[in-house]
């Protein structure tokens, strides 16, 4: 028996799935977040039968995963015998690929093992292992990267569009669009004052000379 709150639940993941597939321009800076935070389905490196998940962190995880590689060093500064801005640089890689990897729960067909939240697979991977997995997390994090300048680009576009017709409507997107929308947003909106003054400018420039 289907509970309300099942359904409510299950109403709810399904308008997600469409706000993110089919952002408005309304949802399109809140869309882009829950995309950005949406682990993908790539291939393990060096064994492309196996199937892994990976996201790209917020800039509050990149932060405390140096904080923890940071707090590993100072733990065992005594075992650290190697250069200490290797290591941890080193350490920032494995907090980084176990937050982006190994926390996350496998899907049908994936090697579980991988990514046991209470194990310490981490510490079982070899040096090339995980740099591999480094490597394919910048991957995903630059194609996010440009996925997100494009969308920004469009929100930024459309702020202008709707701006023109719709002064209310401009106030609501400004509010749910996203940082790097706005800056974009506000770069346009400069370049275009720019344009319409520059007359003027070259005038005054002319004068002064």
């Amino acid at each position: 028996m289907t509970t309300t709150t099942e359904t409510a639940s299950s109403e709810a993941g399904t308008k997600t799935e469409e706000l993110r597939d089919n952002p408005t321009w309304l949802d399109v800076g809140p869309g882009f977040r829950r995309k950005t935070f949406t682990p993908r389905v790539v291939a393990f490196p060096g064994d492309a039968r196996v199937r892994i998940r990976v996201r790209v962190l917020s800039e509050h995880e990149l932060d405390l995963a140096r904080v923890r590689a940071l707090e590993h060093c100072v733990k065992h500064r005594v075992d650290i015998v190697a250069d200490e801005r290797a290591v941890f640089e080193r350490e920032v890689k494995r907090q980084i690929v176990w937050w982006a990897f190994l926390s996350e729960k496998p899907v049908e067909g994936e090697e579980a093992r991988f990514f046991a939240k209470q194990s310490d697979v981490r510490d079982d991977l070899d040096r090339n292992t995980l740099d591999d997995l480094f490597d394919l997390y910048l991957d995903v994090q630059a194609e996010v990267t440009l996925s997100q300048r494009t969308l920004a680009a469009e929100v930024a576009d459309k702020a202008i569009a709707v701006g023109r017709k719709d002064p209310a409507g401009f106030e609501v997107l400004l509010a749910s669009a996203d940082a790097s929308s706005l800056r974009v947003l506000a770069k346009r909106l400069l370049a275009r004052l720019g344009e319409r003054s520059g007359g003027d400018d070259a005038t005054d420039e002319e004068a002064e000379g």
